[in-house]
């Protein structure tokens, strides 16, 4: 992934990659969570904590489990122009998710 590549543009590189193997809640439609997908909201509740909850991810590796990757800081120094962190946070997404990493351009 090139600097230069919006926020927006980072979600159309990884949800792709992902979309097979994952069940995505949408924060500006978190009122009908309990009612739409009341399993997903209880695990975003239980292990998403308070803080930079969003976005992130739960994997869940084996039975229950559970590797967390948040990404809130990786794509808040993103737009300062530092890629790093947003570098090793989707390889770490797609490392647990079994996933090979494709170069991003």
């Amino acid at each position: 992934m090139e600097f230069g590549v919006s926020l927006m543009d980072c979600g159309r590189i990884i949800v792709p990659r992902i979309k097979t193997k994952a069940v995505f809640l949408n924060w500006s439609e978190r009122s009908e969570w309990r009612k739409r997908k009341p399993l997903e909201a209880k695990a975003l509740l239980h292990w998403g904590g308070d803080t930079e909850f969003n976005p992130m991810a739960i994997i869940f590796v084996s039975g229950w489990r559970v590797k967390t990757v948040r990404f809130h800081q990786a794509f808040r120094d993103y737009k300062h122009g530092k890629i790093k962190l947003l570098k090793e946070k989707e390889e770490e997404l797609y490392s647990n998710l079994a996933l090979n990493h494709e170069a991003s351009s």
